[in-house]
């Protein structure tokens, strides 16, 4: 692996965690990264992390206006419907209305366990297979976090088959606060 220096737009990374402080500090990091851009955030996460992270950011001082929710199970049922073209839909939507709202682009937090359970597993899988395509040549940097601490103990979400394809499906990977080209 080798740092990815410059913008990170248009990218496609992944964040293994071991703890919801290990996610919370690491996402906190990379938002308050994309905020000194004047990039927008959409959070992708389960309420109680979503929540977590919002109140981790009003404590610090950070305005929560850019700050936004998109639920998992939209992100995949656009890609059910239309493929990579409506997932690139979503994105593109996504950066104008940040766009509009003076912002350079968004930042998306995609937590896979999430993803999975408001849908499925062979529909996070099929999605994972098609992001780095959509994402390519927008505004918005997606990163999937996965709760590498399920996948140790008792992989009840996040087993094997979700690993294996995590690493052969993004090409970035933060790591110690950088982001790392994978390939």
């Amino acid at each position: 692996m080798r740092e990815h220096k410059g913008k990170i737009t248009g990218t496609h990374a992944c964040f293994y965690y071991y703890g919801s402080d290990h996610l919370m500090i690491n996402m906190l990091n990379f938002i308050l990264e994309g905020v000194t851009q004047n990039e927008a955030v959409i959070v992708s996460m389960e309420d109680s992390s979503s929540q977590s992270l919002l109140s981790l950011i009003r404590k610090i001082g950070i305005n929560t206006e850019r700050v936004g929710c998109v639920h998992a199970k939209a992100l995949i049922e656009s890609h059910k419907e239309s493929g990579v073209f409506g997932l690139k839909q979503m994105a593109q939507s996504l950066s104008t209305a940040a766009e509009e709202k003076g912002c350079k682009g968004i930042r998306w937090i995609l937590q896979a366990s999430f993803a999975i359970h408001e849908t499925s597993k062979q529909d996070f899988l099929n999605l994972e297979n098609d992001l780095t395509k959509a994402i390519k040549g927008t505004n918005a940097a997606l990163i999937c976090v996965y709760d590498f601490w399920d996948y140790m103990s008792q992989q009840k979400t996040i087993d094997e088959e979700i690993i294996n394809s995590s690493a052969r499906t993004h090409g970035y990977r933060l790591y110690c606060n950088k982001y790392m080209k994978l390939r």
